[in-house]
């Protein structure tokens, strides 16, 4: 499909995602497509099949893919029959995209817009969140931690409890944060991290009991590791505390999962 039939198709569903596209196509694809002609590496009648906007958490001027360029994992609907162990698949056997993932590690911390034409017309898939990559390794280590607190209360370690729950729960903390506003240079110490959970739990993006919990924990855990006063978690509280913490990490890995998902656009008639 040409640049001009592309536009033509798009503007003719007014739609969302077709608004979306255009709007993509006009910023980004375009005065890339027009810097290539110019300096002659694609010909005049380039036939655009794909198009993928990477847009970078440090500032970064956005990175334009097309057509073959473009790498991710894609879970795709393809046309009956069109699956054949070790052939590729072409675009006009694939009925609609549904998920697009990275497989580079090193942009997992960005965002992408990505554009795939498909037997039904254009499907778009954006996720303008940054730092999942480092969100998830966040919960990774807290998973650890978690182990380590469960292992900790079934021994009766109150202080051990104390301690490896209140980082677990710090970890996923940070993990949820990255994911909604805060880059990591802005929850770098128990403070920034404890401010901003709060702020953000009053505005309904942490649910309250997480915040509850993670309050007590970060009151909890100075006089378990440092004998400061008197212990504060009661050996009846474990239980109730490792429950909200594992609904920490569900909405941690929620938070660091995938984007929107695409919506096959209707073809142009």
């Amino acid at each position: 499909m040409s640049e001009e039939a592309t536009t033509k198709t798009w503007d003719q569903n007014p739609d969302f995602e077709r608004t979306v596209v255009q709007n993509l196509f006009d910023m980004f694809v375009a005065p890339e497509i027009a810097r290539r002609r110019e300096r002659g590496e694609i010909p005049p009648d380039f036939d655009l099949g794909a198009a993928q906007i990477i847009f970078f958490p440090d500032g970064r001027a956005p990175a334009v893919r097309l057509n073959r360029e473009v790498q991710a994992r894609f879970q795709a609907t393809v046309a009956p029959g069109a699956l054949s162990p070790g052939q590729p698949v072409y675009p006009k056997d694939i009925l609609g995209v549904s998920g697009v993932e990275f497989t580079e590690e090193g942009l997992a911390d960005c965002g992408h817009a990505t554009m795939i034409r498909t037997a039904n017309g254009w499907s778009l898939a954006f996720d303008f969140i940054y730092y999942k990559g480092l969100a998830r390794r966040h919960i990774d280590a807290a998973r650890e931690f978690l182990g380590s607190a469960e292992h900790a209360a079934a021994s009766g370690w109150l202080n051990a409890f104390a301690d490896t729950l209140f980082s677990a729960m710090e970890l996923l903390a940070k993990a949820r944060l990255l994911t909604l506003v805060n880059g990591p240079g802005e929850i770098q110490n128990h403070k920034a991290v404890h401010a901003r959970v709060n702020r953000q739990s009053k505005i309904g993006n942490i649910e309250t009991a997480h915040r509850e919990a993670f309050n007590r924990l970060y009151e909890a855990r100075r006089a378990a590791r440092y004998l400061e006063g008197a212990r504060t978690i009661a050996p009846t509280e474990t239980e109730s505390l490792l429950v909200t913490a594992r609904g920490m990490l569900a909405a941690a890995e929620q938070g660091a999962g995938r984007g929107v998902p695409p919506r096959p656009a209707p073809q142009a008639s």
